[in-house]
């Protein structure tokens, strides 16, 4: 028997009220270092550079401070597929009633400049609103995606955006606790139940 999957089970023979959640960052390409049925439902995406986001000289976007992580096009099929796949992998390898997406949000890196270069924010660089709505959107379409894929999960994402597809977003550490009364905000269309 799988060792997660025997412990998964103890834990909900212990209390069968607990809810159990999954794991997966979606839209980051961890792959290299990260492990699991999900994961390696995603690993095909590292060999299709269209699955990535770029500027307009064709160089990825990559997570600051993070050496070698580049960001998935959102927009992207091949990104769409392989995160449905992801998903389906963890929620029938594993006794879980849900799914956590990490990172699921517009972060600022992942977005181009009014230049088209990848913002990081540097003095006198400022975003374009066009391509934060694209993405967005874009992320959006994936959200319902999710949710018509698994419409009872329980589906929470890390984020500074509110899906209403999801059950609801995490607001992580102390010194983003601002966002709670935006995040916990009634959302129309938002499923239920609502997890803030």
């Amino acid at each position: 028997a799988n060792p997660m999957t025997t412990h998964l089970d103890k834990l909900r023979s212990l209390n069968a009220n607990i809810v159990l959640i999954g794991y997966l960052i979606l839209l980051q390409d961890s792959l290299p270092e990260s492990a699991g049925p999900g994961y390696d439902a995603m690993r095909y995406l590292e060999t299709i550079e269209s699955a990535y986001l770029h500027d307009a000289s064709g160089n990825r976007l990559y997570v600051p401070g993070l050496s070698g992580i580049a960001y998935f096009d959102p927009s992207s099929n091949d990104v769409r597929s392989a995160a449905l796949a992801a998903i389906k992998a963890v929620l029938t390898a594993y006794p879980f009633d849900g799914i956590f997406l990490d990172n699921y949000d517009v972060q600022n890196a992942m977005l181009l400049d009014t230049q088209r270069n990848q913002y990081l924010g540097t003095p006198g660089q400022v975003w374009d609103p066009a391509d934060y709505a694209s993405k967005l959107a874009a992320m959006t379409v994936l959200a319902t995606m999710i949710r018509d894929a698994w419409p009872d999960a329980l589906i929470v994402a890390n984020s500074s955006n509110a899906f209403p597809p999801f059950n609801g977003e995490m607001v992580e550490m102390s010194g983003q606790i601002s966002r709670v009364p935006a995040q916990a905000a009634v959302i129309a269309g938002r499923v239920l139940p609502f997890m803030p």
